[in-house]
């Protein structure tokens, strides 16, 4: 399928569109491109937006091929406090945990990390484009496979629930895999009675509560706890998908281009439209030069003036000797 154009080393991640719907969807989707892309694409119809990495990217999962798509999960970093009932605020310190505290891979990939969270009115299935059937396999984050597409990520188990990794890519431990992370969502993506932002009081302290989860229980994926809103949570986060590029394919399209060039300048040269570089001076102007510099009344410096050329101009012409006749 069409592609935007780019996505070599050291430009910004490509956004490409994928062939698979995402329910409800319709119209005209525009997918922006970046810097160094010459253009970016319209599709008509259901659309996902996706994100191409090299092949030989560090954070593919393994045994994953060229053209293979998937997502990542992670838990954020920083401790931030729950108690926003907008879901940008919670995706906006998402993305700055990737940018500056994320495995250096994957900060570039920033922009496309959301909060794995339900609000009062976002569910979290919505809100990461997975409220229909199907979909990519998802893993952690330079680890284990999570779960095969959308229907087994929100059926209440995790293939690797306990092997969880933190925006870094490193394996969560000790305390770290047994804290509590407010999602305010039941194990299939929808929001509870406790989103996220607070929506009551279970245990009668007077203050707001939201369902949260912990990485080392194996029992519930994004529920089972409750957590007070402004105790200081942190978060999972899930990426939007992730397709797997050629990586040598910028190298193809540069030696095609070269090729083609050549080919073109074999041709002109052929009717006679490529002759090279042309010498400064016509041949009868050269003639006269070299007259007077056969005369020794002209030094080279006399010669580059009279003829409004330079002294290298002069040595090359007068190496160059006169026409054949």
């Amino acid at each position: 399928m069409p592609s935007a154009p780019g996505g070599d080393a050291g430009l910004p991640p490509r956004v490409v569109a994928d062939s698979a719907a995402v329910p409800g969807l319709t119209g005209v989707v525009l997918f922006a491109c970046g810097p160094g892309h010459a253009a970016c694409e319209f599709h008509a119809g259901p659309a996902q937006a996706q994100v191409e990495v090299p092949d030989n990217w560090e954070l593919k999962p393994s045994g994953l091929q060229v053209g293979d798509e998937f997502r990542l999960l992670l838990r954020t970093k920083n401790p931030h406090h729950a108690t926003s009932t907008d879901i940008s605020v919670y995706d906006a310190h998402v993305q700055s945990q990737v940018a500056t505290r994320g495995h250096g891979a994957l900060k570039e990939y920033s922009a496309h990390f959301k909060i794995l969270g339900s609000t009062a009115t976002v569910d979290a299935r919505t809100h990461n484009g997975m409220s229909g059937s199907g979909g990519v396999p998802l893993y952690w984050v330079n680890g284990a496979k999570v779960a095969d597409d959308n229907d087994d990520f929100f059926d209440g188990s995790w293939t690797s629930k306990t092997s969880g990794r933190g925006v870094d890519g490193r394996l969560l431990g000790g305390g770290a895999s047994n804290q509590s992370l407010c999602t305010g969502s039941a194990d299939n993506g929808t929001a509870t009675n406790l989103p996220l932002g607070g929506g009551g009081d279970p245990d009668g302290n007077g203050t707001s509560e939201c369902t949260a989860t912990s990485v080392n229980t194996s029992s519930s994926t994004l529920g089972g706890r409750t957590l007070e809103v402004d105790a200081r949570t942190r978060y999972l986060a899930l990426s939007g998908v992730f397709r797997v590029a050629d990586s040598t394919r910028p190298r193809v399209e540069s030696d095609l281009i070269r090729m083609r060039t050549r080919e073109g300048m074999a041709i002109a040269r052929a009717k006679g439209k490529l002759r090279g570089r042309q010498p400064k001076l016509s041949d009868r102007q050269a003639g006269e030069l070299r007259r007077m510099h056969d005369t020794g009344d002209y030094s080279v410096s006399d010669l580059a003036a009279v003829c409004s050329v330079s002294r290298p101009t002069v040595y090359r012409t007068l190496r160059r000797g006169p026409a054949a006749a």
